[in-house]
């Protein structure tokens, strides 16, 4: 707590990590903001360094930065940890916040949350300790057999569940898998970005490709330059690329001369005039893409454990939306590409939920004044 803040502000401590991505940074942003603005609450961000580059921060949203997380193989990377852990111990101890919202990671990167879990009494004095809970588990995944690790999870006091439960129900997902949520839980819908109205196509038609905060892009953006390629050299279709954050602009296309290649961009400047878009299916990009009236490609990462089969087998069902697994190599994309372009919704984004982050922030706010003693 600073000294100009009232004792009765509600104080709410965010927690994300962009290790693998910035989605998580991104949804703690947006509930930040709406803390700020709606529910007058005074917010703190716990965050790598990494995941907070070129990000827009909301007015007044105090930064804790982390170290990034260490490769395995640094041999710095055992000071690094206890750093976070003594950065993560002093943010609750100064901005002493009456709810602590953890995006996803119940235990945080490398279990660095579990002995704070662990060691935080459950008592009037202590903050409410809230899951974020963006989508389910990996398949593979199981709930831990360790007490300790159980035990540290179960200090968790309510789950925010981020989807739209005509759609998706994330935290039954996790208990099939036999994860112990709280019995309190509020599904809020989709926490992304405002809906947004991109310029108008031109011609020629314009493709754009995108992969989130980018560390999988480059081999979906080879995929689609080799799929567009003749299309390419007679001058009928053009093609731009979001690097992303984490990505490589290097590497993300073989000819950069003829490819419109940006490292990072907002999503509506990513996507102004375009005509479609190809792109991963994480879940901050995807449903903010089914906002737009544009029709959407989305090609899934599909590494072991990603969230993103499902997600894109779900939401291809949707109007002028395609699913579209890359393994089916650049000819077969070349042609849902003349399929898909020229397609037009008509009422997609009616059929999603996407209030999240308002809805969030308003539950946060009440249950910070459980903790707030007049």
């Amino acid at each position: 707590m600073t000294p100009t803040q009232s004792p009765s502000t509600p104080r709410i401590l965010l927690y994300a990590h962009a290790q693998l991505g910035v989605g998580h940074v991104q949804r703690s942003l947006l509930i930040a903001a709406a803390l700020m603005e709606r529910q007058d609450a005074a917010c703190m961000l716990l965050a790598c360094r990494k995941g907070l580059d070129g990000l827009r921060l909301p007015p007044g949203l105090q930064v804790a930065a982390l170290p990034d997380w260490p490769a395995p193989d640094d041999p710095a990377g055992p000071a690094c940890v206890r750093e976070r852990s003594e950065r993560i111990a002093e943010a609750l101890r100064v901005f002493a916040p009456h709810a602590v919202l953890v995006d996803h990671l119940f235990l945080g990167l490398g279990g660095e949350l579990a002995p704070l879990l662990a060691s935080t009494p459950r008592n009037p004095n202590a903050p409410l300790f809230v899951i974020g809970v963006p989508y389910g588990p990996r398949p593979s995944a199981r709930g831990p057999r360790n007490l300790g690790v159980r035990r540290a999870i179960a200090r968790y006091d309510v789950a925010l569940c981020y989807v739209d439960p005509r759609h998706e129900r994330a935290a039954e997902a996790f208990e099939r898998q036999g994860y112990l949520l709280p019995e309190e839980r509020h599904a809020v819908g989709y926490v992304v970005e405002s809906a947004f109205v991109p310029a108008p196509p031109q011609s020629p038609p314009l493709v754009v490709g995108l992969a989130g905060g980018g560390s999988t892009g480059v081999r979906l953006f080879r995929l689609l330059e080799a799929a567009l390629r003749t299309r390419l050299d007679r001058g009928e279709i053009r093609l731009r690329v979001v690097a992303g954050p984490l990505g490589d602009p290097t590497a993300s296309c073989i000819d950069a001369s003829r490819i419109h290649v940006l490292t990072r961009a907002p999503l509506q400047q990513a996507v102004d005039g375009a005509s479609l878009v190809v792109s991963r299916c994480g879940y901050n990009t995807a449903y903010a893409l089914l906002r737009t009236a544009l029709p959407v490609v989305f090609c899934p990462y599909a590494e072991s454990g990603s969230d993103q089969i499902e997600r894109a087998a779900a939401l291809g069902q949707l109007d002028a939306v395609w699913d579209f697994d890359e393994k089916a190599g650049a000819t077969s994309l070349a042609a849902l590409i003349d399929e898909a372009l020229g397609a037009r919704t008509a009422g997609r984004a009616a059929s999603l939920d996407c209030d999240g982050a308002e809805r969030a922030a308003h539950v946060l706010a009440s249950l910070a004044k459980r903790r707030i003693t007049l």
